[in-house]
């Protein structure tokens, strides 16, 4: 083996372990943001949290609504005692 091809196994060797340690960092930062996920939100994956959000979504927007309307009648009922 030239002196050429084991400076290349040794970067290639050097680049795996590198990349090895990428892949257990994110891995890491998976299960850390997936528990984040089960205990803020009691969900175990991206697509339930995004189920979840949509519901929220449509709640909040009936809950606005609702208010909206609460604050009419109530600035209604203000103009006909005045």
């Amino acid at each position: 083996m030239s002196t050429e091809q084991a400076t290349r196994l040794l970067r290639l060797k050097e680049e795996i372990e590198q990349k090895k340690e990428e892949y257990n960092e994110a891995m890491g930062e998976l299960k850390a943001l997936k528990a984040r996920l089960k205990k803020e939100f009691d969900v175990d994956s991206l697509e339930e949290a995004t189920k979840k959000s949509l519901i929220w979504e449509k709640e909040l927007a009936e809950t606005e609504k609702a208010l909206s309307t609460q604050l009419d009648n109530i600035e209604e009922a203000l103009c006909e005692t005045e």
